[in-house]
């Protein structure tokens, strides 16, 4: 535990702390920091449209869905001070309950996800918008000397030009953008929350599925230890939780997709 008057914040989120002590949660895989207080949260990391855009999203969705409510925010030498409260339950990949019950109930996240209305959505992340991300990060150099993970494209020029002429019909959708364990929150009654959501928008159906499918097999599997035929019964669970058909074809789009995530 630590002093928050060691920490140099800034006196807009201070005065919010009442010199309270804190933890640090090192579980997930951004490059923030957060900090766990008594009854709010503190995330901190330098100023970008990702920063930026996790406030905007939590103003918007105050009220439409259970996700932290923004107590304070203030940017200072170059990073976002975000306050907000704290989530109620469990992280999906920290909780009480049998992998099969997680991927039912991540799959009911989902559809709750999906009722929200997007009509007034101030982000939108289509194919387009990928498509132009992943040529700015090719021509600034970020896959220099890297070759793809699908070894059917020899280098990442091969791998846009294929995304390029092989665009996906989309369905548009609230998207939460990260749709991992760590960032889904349950209790007895299902899921009572939404964390992390700096990439939260309208975008396709599958953007979410896929992460949400990459998430479970990475718990589950490559943490977990846990059998290939067991996954597959879970996978079986959160299509038929869905009541929709499994698009293999689509799933494997937003995977060659992913590599682009640098």
């Amino acid at each position: 535990m630590n002093d928050q008057n060691k920490m140099n914040f800034p006196e807009k989120i201070v005065k919010y702390l009442k010199n309270e002590s804190y933890y640090a949660d090192d579980i997930g895989r951004s490059d923030s920091s957060v900090l766990v207080f008594s009854d709010c949260v503190l995330k901190i990391e330098k100023t970008s449209e990702l920063s930026d855009g996790e406030h905007e999203m939590l103003l918007w969705l105050d009220g439409k869905l259970p996700a932290p409510r923004v107590i304070a925010f203030e940017r200072e030498n170059g990073f976002n001070y975000l306050l907000m409260t704290k989530l109620d339950g469990k992280m999906a990949c920290n909780c009480d309950f049998s992998e099969e019950e997680v991927s039912r109930m991540l799959a009911e996240g989902l559809k709750w996800l999906w009722k929200t209305d997007i009509s007034d959505c101030p982000k939108r992340y289509d194919w387009e918008r990928k498509l132009a991300e992943a040529e700015t990060k090719l021509k600034n150099g970020s896959f220099q000397g890297l070759v793809p993970q699908h070894k059917e494209f020899s280098d990442f020029e091969s791998l846009l030009a294929y995304l390029s002429e092989h665009k996906p019909k989309e369905e548009f959708v609230f998207s939460h953008g990260d749709y991992c364990l760590p960032n889904v929150f349950l209790s007895q009654e299902g899921v009572c929350g939404f964390l992390d959501l700096g990439r939260a928008g309208s975008a396709d159906i599958y953007e979410d599925i896929y992460m949400c499918l990459w998430s479970m097999r990475y718990n589950f599997v490559t943490l977990g230890g846990m059998e290939e035929s067991r996954f597959v019964k879970c996978k079986e669970i959160f299509f038929r939780t869905l009541d929709i058909a499994e698009d293999c074809e689509k799933l494997r789009l937003y995977a060659l997709m992913d590599e682009f995530e640098v």
